[in-house]
């Protein structure tokens, strides 16, 4: 098949929906699949390093076309720069140049109701090839503007749902909480739980000689709650422990003082907390690999990537009690949070992590990319084959 993504992004920009994606894309690839990504690239670096390729002029979008680092002669990459605010931006080349291509692929495939790509993609998908939509959904938004926001594009999102052939959520509990707010998807709703890197991970080396780590990873906003973990391991008399807090993002600052207020970032201290920022891939394996524990308290997701990867490699995770978190316990060893539990009750719970066997590595039944692409493909199809054939892309004028 010829499929074409639509993200908010792509590597070696960082973030959890353009690493599905990109796994995704890999996995699409080693089955046998072409695939081609149409990518915002944001301009101002946030949450990911500075962005590639020309800067934007007079309005237009700057494109950029390249390969896939990791499957250089297999996938073409397509960034377009982005305008708008910085809650929600916009390339607003991404849709035509899709649209002049659309008829060119058997699906089209966008990513994330929380950007604008998911509209770019339907917008560009038209009537010319099927489109398949994974919204990456939450429900509301990440701050107290852009949940606002969020109210204001209901009705575009609304319409992205009722022109998608297939909506393909990544849980069970996102695919109720896209059923309740859009009950006219539900019945095109499929469950495609995201994959890990298997093999990379359990390849990967723990870093020599670390301390007993606790592990957060994932963007840094007021909603990941990680200032309540900061606060639980203050308290922890567990010896030598270090807290390694993987991301950024706007709440990095106010993180960083609160680990400094509580004498935490001294790296010779009997607790101590690291932030090393955004790392690569590569890295977070190892530090996955080195980690006993990894704590998430996020107050909503659609999938725990971060989580799985932990269980993969073979350490034990406590998370928010929240419905895609409880998912994650028939993946391995899962512990759950109650968002009313103080910073004793919650540094007792670490404490008696710290101190149990870590299960084995291969105990963990997280399905990786390959599973995922395969299930992907029978989307695919069964809307493909429902379409029929389609007109021939015009001819060039």
């Amino acid at each position: 098949m010829r499929i074409a993504l639509a993200a908010p992004g792509y590597p070696p920009t960082l973030g959890g929906v353009e690493q599905v994606v990109a796994q995704s894309a890999r996995a699409l690839v080693r089955a046998g699949h072409e695939v081609e990504v149409f990518a915002q690239q944001r301009q101002d670096g946030h949450y990911g390093g500075p962005a590639e390729g020309a800067p934007a002029e007079s309005g237009t979008a700057a494109t950029t076309t390249g390969l896939d680092g990791e499957d250089s002669e297999s996938i073409k990459v397509h960034r377009f720069a982005t305008h708008g605010p910085h809650d929600y931006p916009f390339a607003p080349g991404l849709w035509p140049a899709l649209a002049a291509r659309a008829a060119e692929f058997d699906v089209v495939h966008g990513h994330s109701y929380h950007t604008l790509t998911g509209l770019s993609a339907v917008l560009g998908a038209r009537s010319r090839a099927p489109f398949v939509f994974s919204p990456h959904y939450h429900g509301t938004g990440h701050s107290p503007l852009r949940a606002v926001l969020h109210r204001v594009y209901r009705p575009l999102g609304a319409y992205i749902f009722r022109r998608a052939d297939a909506v393909v959520c990544v849980s069970g509990a996102e695919a109720e909480l896209v059923a309740e707010h859009f009950p006219g998807a539900a019945e095109r709703c499929s469950v495609v739980p995201n994959g890990v890197d298997r093999a990379a991970i359990r390849a990967a080396e723990p870093f020599p000689g670390i301390r007993p780590t606790i592990l957060s990873v994932g963007r840094l906003e007021r909603y990941k709650r990680v200032d309540r973990l900061i606060e639980a391991f203050a308290q922890l008399t567990y010896p030598g422990v270090r807290l390694v807090v993987i991301g950024a993002g706007p709440d990095a600052e106010r993180l960083m003082e609160l680990a400094r207020s509580l004498d935490l970032l001294d790296p010779t201290g009997p607790r101590s907390v690291r932030f090393p920022g955004r790392v690569a891939q590569d890295v977070l394996h190892r530090w996955l690999r080195t980690c006993r524990l990894l704590c998430s308290l996020s107050e909503h997701e659609a999938f725990g990537l971060a989580p799985a990867e932990a269980l993969a490699a073979g350490a034990t995770v406590l998370l928010s009690d929240i419905p895609a978190h409880r998912e994650m316990a028939a993946y391995g060893p899962v512990e759950l949070v109650r968002a009313t539990e103080d910073a004793p009750s919650l540094a007792a719970r670490l404490e008696r992590q710290l101190h149990h066997r870590l299960p084995p590595a291969d105990g963990a039944v997280v399905a990786d990319w390959d599973d995922v692409a395969r299930r992907l493909v029978e989307v695919y199809r069964s809307v493909s084959s429902a379409a029929g054939p389609r007109a021939a892309p015009p001819h060039p004028v």
